[in-house]
């Protein structure tokens, strides 16, 4: 098995050396993917695919970042490999992991889904009936079925294939009014007339409806924090003129005020977006996005620095809610160990 891993700009620098516990853990080899990374962080991803045996490395070819589903896409169009694999780039491997393909003969399996992020509750897994957006947080419905998810991914290929060429099928994210006339029509046929469908949420359930067996596996060896590379390549991609207007912000009395302002904009922007959905699928979202994913994966890329800069241990962050805690809490000694382990 080869698992792709997507790297965008400006992320190599806080999570390439992840593949060593991956190498270490996980039988399997890896290719690391730059999606418009700069010339630096390729030549890093050149090296490691030279200096370490498990690692190859592949350019996806644009002169801009682009979208996740797109690239997998490429990928999976590129790929002659018996299974198509793919992987977030901020998931870690902390003890060995069973063999999967073994798992995938063995229970003749279409797909094999694992590594939900730290910040989702195991109760907000399940996609209810009356939801509205079939978000990647989801990776099951109400009655079990399996829908998965694109963190941790491994495909059938030959399977795979035959949906994507007959439906002309994507893994992009997508609204539903921007699918094509017959797969709208094949999933309202079969239940499904949500608003939008996020990263290869319309393979899995097309893969499903003809047959196809899918599986979500809990795998406690891997942790997923999620939403790594949104941050570092955002935070890195700040205009400097909107950079020195923020460290005069951090500088000031006007910090607090500046705070609450950005965090209203924010909690407004987000309202917007899940104006016209259910009660539940809100409080799911907020939640998952709002309260626990940015504290989260920041929390994570300034352990990353404090580390690498030798200014002590931060301790984890406190959540109000005990299965956020504990996952974020177990998350952190787990990268502590495996930053000293692996970093350099």
């Amino acid at each position: 098995m080869k698992f792709h891993i997507i790297y965008t700009p400006k992320s190599i620098k806080y999570l390439s050396y992840y593949t060593k516990s991956l190498c270490t853990y996980l039988s399997a080899n890896f290719i690391q993917v730059s999606n418009n990374c700069t010339l630096k962080e390729r030549s890093t991803l050149k090296h490691n695919a030279i200096t370490q045996e498990k690692l190859n490395y592949h350019c996806y070819p644009t002169n801009q970042m682009n979208l996740h589903g797109k690239v997998i896409d490429y990928l999976q169009a590129m790929s002659q490999d018996e299974y198509f694999c793919f992987m977030d780039s901020d998931i870690f491997a902390i003890s060995e992991l069973p063999d999967l393909e073994k798992v995938m003969e063995e229970e003749n399996l279409s797909g094999l889904f694992s590594a939900m992020p730290l910040w989702v509750k195991k109760s907000e897994y399940i996609f209810k009936n009356n939801f509205r957006n079939m978000l990647g947080t989801y990776n099951q419905l109400d009655d079990g079925q399996c829908i998965g998810s694109t963190y941790f991914a491994i495909y059938k290929s030959k399977d795979l294939r035959e949906i994507i060429e007959y439906y002309g099928a994507s893994f992009e994210e997508s609204s539903a009014k921007n699918l094509s006339i017959e797969i709208q029509n094949q999933l309202n046929k079969i239940g499904f007339n949500q608003t939008f469908f996020d990263t290869g949420k319309v393979i899995n359930l097309l893969l499903h409806h003809h047959g196809y067996k899918l599986r979500n596996i809990n795998l406690p060896q891997l942790c997923h924090i999620g939403g790594t590379s949104y941050e570092t390549t955002n935070r890195s991609q700040a205009v400097p003129k909107r950079k020195k207007i923020s460290q005069w912000i951090e500088s000031t009395t006007l910090k607090s005020i500046f705070s609450k302002l950005f965090e209203y904009r924010r909690n407004q922007s987000f309202k917007k977006r899940f104006a016209h959905v259910p009660v539940q699928e809100y409080d799911f979202n907020y939640n998952q996005r709002v309260v626990h994913r940015n504290t989260t994966r920041k929390h994570f890329l300034n352990l990353f620095l404090a580390l690498s800069d030798n200014n002590g241990i931060l301790e984890p962050p406190d959540f109000q809610d005990k299965e956020i805690n504990e996952n974020v809490r177990k998350a952190h000694y787990s990268y502590i160990d495996m930053f000293k382990k692996y970093y350099n």
